[in-house]
């Protein structure tokens, strides 16, 4: 006859943040948006997909549509990130879902191709940004 030990409850805080949750790190007047992948287990650490960058502030159009701006970054085929939960916040469907219909009227009317490892390329800014954060958090990483 085999026993099984009961499951060890602990005091571990609960996550922040669940699976496919919109989140945003901002620094800077930059804002990260990412979707939540998982939670490292026993970790306070995100597995996050990056979505898109802002740099600055993003205007709206009176119909509540967004007015183009030169600092908004797909990042949507960038690689996964992993990193401390503690920098960002939870992000409003109603603050990324324009973002990214706004970069698919982009990508559909080939407006923007902008070439890879460039200054301004989306995983460049993404890389300056996380270098930023770093320097910035050195206590959380």
């Amino acid at each position: 006859m085999q026993h099984f030990s009961q499951p060890k409850l602990t005091n571990a805080p609960e996550s922040p943040f669940q699976p496919y949750q919109l989140v945003c790190l901002e620094h800077s007047g930059t804002y990260l948006y990412a979707e939540v992948v998982q939670m490292a287990d026993g970790k306070q650490v995100c597995w996050v997909r990056p979505l898109v960058l802002v740099r600055g502030t993003l205007e709206w159009s009176q119909d509540s549509t967004l007015v183009p701006a030169s600092s908004l970054y797909d990042l949507r085929h960038c690689s996964d990130l992993l990193l401390p939960s503690a920098l960002f916040r939870s992000a409003l469907d109603t603050e990324v879902i324009p973002l990214l219909s706004h970069l698919s009227e982009v990508e559909s009317s080939n407006l923007v191709n902008i070439a890879l490892n460039t200054p301004e390329s989306p995983q460049a800014q993404l890389h300056q940004l996380l270098k930023q954060v770093c320097l910035g958090h050195p206590e959380l990483f």
